[in-house]
Parts: structure tokens; C-alpha cells; sequence
């Protein structure tokens, strides 16, 4: 009996553990939202692309999988995302108040083809055709990596994102396409965390080729594409 009830107190004590660790994973230290409820979506909007940094954060533990957007500190809003390979990729974001700003769906996928994943980015509220995004692979002797390539609806390149893997954190630069000449403009490193994913972007000074929407987008998209591969797919719920 008394081994019956220790037993018990340590299961009570691991499942609040438990808990515990998956309420913090949903709010992380460091967290900043008062005050954010009375943003406007464009007020949102407008933080994201004055930002000079942004933080994505993907919880690890946790029942829903999305990922939520700072700027500077203070939460604008969502992307949530599902990979299928079947029926093609989705990712939308929305702002702090829930509204869809910015949405990417894959409309072709052809391996063994110079593109691997080719999506549409629309305006979800008007349905509006914003431009592409295209994805290949790059391999030399030491690294790998994937390679998304932004375009408007006329086919103009307007930047590329470059992940580079490695065994431990990842990073990539995204760049935007100035005069035919590529420029860094996003800066997306892969931050240790233990029990969430998260991604610090810093933002250069300037106008930007590739808007800060997109830049998110395509920090997500990585993520989930990676998390698919090693069995780890953040599906929407």
C-alpha cells in the first residue's frame, strides 16, 4: 500500500511536470503581449515591416502546431501550415486578431526537375495573386541546402532564401534582388531552445525586395519542410 501510494505521487508529479512544461512552451519567458489585443491588422502589418528583428517560435510539446510571430519583442500574429505531399502544402499568415494576411499554397511539385515545389501567394481576403515562390536543392562538396526563389506574377525574381543544413542549428539568408544583383536583407539563425523551435530574423536597414510577410513565410515554411522529412510534420489541427 505504501508503495502503491509513492507510485502514485510520483506519476501525479510527472504528469505536472508535464503540464507544466507545455504551458510554457505556449507562452515562453521572455513574452510580451499586453497591450497587443487593440492592434489593428494593419497596425500588425506595419510592426512586422518597421521590425528590425523578428522572432518565430514553434512550440515542440504542445497539442497545436503553429507558429507565432514577433516583432521587436511584441507579438503580430501566426502562421499555421500543414505538408502534404499528396494534395500540396499550405501556409497562411494571419494577424494577432486572426485575420489572414499573406497565404502560400504548392500548385506543381516535379522532382527530378530543375524545380522541385512551386507555390502560389495570394491575398486571402481578396483572393488577389501576389507572385511565386520556387523550390529547388544545392549541394557542393561540404554542404546542402534548399533554395526558394520569390517571383511576381510576371515571373521577375524578386530574391532567394538559401538554407544551409548542418547537424545542429540551421541558418539561411534571404535576399533581395536589386539591379540584377542579390542583396542580404533577412538574416534567419536558428536559436537553441529546449522545448521549442525558434527562429531569430534580423532585418537589414533599407528598402526590401522581398517583403517581411514573405520573409516569414518562407522561415516557416523551411521549418515544416525539415520537420516533415525527419518524421516531425507540424500539421494544422
Amino acid at each position: 500500500m505504501h508503495r502503491a501510494t509513492k507510485a502514485g505521487i510520483v506519476g501525479f508529479a510527472a504528469v505536472s511536470l508535464l503540464a507544466a512544461l507545455i504551458s510554457c512552451s505556449h507562452r515562453p519567458a521572455g513574452d510580451s503581449t499586453a497591450g497587443t489585443g487593440t492592434l489593428s491588422d494593419s497596425d500588425c502589418r506595419a510592426r512586422l515591416e518597421g521590425a528590425r528583428t523578428i522572432e518565430i517560435r514553434r512550440a515542440v510539446i504542445a497539442l497545436e502546431k503553429k507558429y507565432a510571430v514577433y516583432s521587436d519583442g511584441v507579438r503580430v500574429g501566426s502562421v499555421t501550415g500543414r505538408v502534404l505531399p499528396l494534395f500540396g502544402d499550405t501556409f497562411t499568415m494571419s494577424s494577432l486578431n486572426g485575420t489572414p494576411l499573406l497565404s502560400e499554397k504548392e500548385v506543381k511539385r516535379a522532382f527530378r526537375f530543375s524545380i522541385d515545389r512551386l507555390a502560389l501567394i495570394t491575398d486571402p481576403n481578396s483572393g488577389r495573386e501576389i507572385g511565386f515562390i520556387a523550390q529547388n536543392q544545392w549541394r557542393d562538396l561540404f554542404n546542402w541546402g534548399i533554395v526558394f526563389h520569390v517571383y511576381d506574377l510576371n515571373q521577375n525574381e524578386l530574391g532567394q532564401a538559401r538554407q544551409q543544413f548542418s547537424f545542429f542549428l540551421k541558418e539561411s539568408i534571404i535576399s533581395g534582388m536589386d539591379e540584377g544583383v542579390l542583396r542580404p536583407e533577412y538574416t534567419v539563425k536558428e536559436l537553441f531552445r529546449p522545448f521549442q523551435k525558434t527562429y531569430d530574423i534580423s532585418v537589414s536597414s533599407g528598402p526590401h525586395s522581398v517583403s517581411a510577410e514573405t520573409a516569414v513565410l518562407l522561415a516557416c515554411i523551411e521549418d515544416a519542410i525539415w520537420s516533415a522529412k525527419h518524421g516531425k510534420s507540424p500539421k494544422r489541427k
